[in-house]
């Protein structure tokens, strides 16, 4: 390739850091192509270092992306065990699904949120029942839930955002 032979004529040896995931290669759609790590490394021979720890998920949603990416065909040698994850106790297990299209995936969070803050509301109202029948205290109304929604791109925003509205969520 070109651009492997104009590194060759003008980067001093030894001064070529990359940083890649061979699980990442699923960025076609973008022009990413498995086949570049591959090419670097048959060229350059680096020296490997495997991260095994991710710092930003908590261990069964790493557990869960494992899976999934496990029965991949995999262009380049990968990790047969999953990354250690962020220590804390998980409450909620991972949910995979697989809808149509951004309009149906931006209907099924927003009906997630909605059933999540109905769960909500209903354990408060159980628990003022139970703070009720033993003293006179209660919680205060003002205490609502809040739910963060995170998007890997944009243009995810605008549909849920037209969903979230179109459901009356505030």
């Amino acid at each position: 390739s070109d651009v492997l032979g104009t590194t060759e004529m003008t980067m001093p040896p030894s001064t070529l850091f990359v940083v890649g995931d061979s699980d990442q290669a699923i960025y076609g759609f973008r022009g990413a192509d498995h086949l570049n790590q591959k090419k670097y490394d048959n060229y350059f021979q680096p020296v490997v270092y495997h991260l095994d720890r991710n710092y930003r998920s908590i261990q069964p949603v790493l557990n869960c992306a494992h899976r999934l990416i496990s029965s991949n065909e995999r262009p380049v040698e990968a990790s047969t065990e999953p990354l250690v994850g962020l220590e804390h106790e998980s409450k909620s297990p991972v949910v995979v699904c697989r809808l149509e299209d951004e309009i149906e995936e931006a209907r099924w969070i927003v009906d997630e949120c909605i059933r999540i803050k109905e769960a909500e509301e209903r354990e408060r109202e159980r628990r003022r029942n139970v703070d009720d029948s033993s003293s006179s205290s209660s919680s205060s109304s003002s205490d609502g839930l809040e739910i963060a929604i995170l998007m890997r791109t944009n243009a995810q925003f605008r549909v849920i955002e037209r969903q979230l509205l179109r459901q009356g969520v505030e």
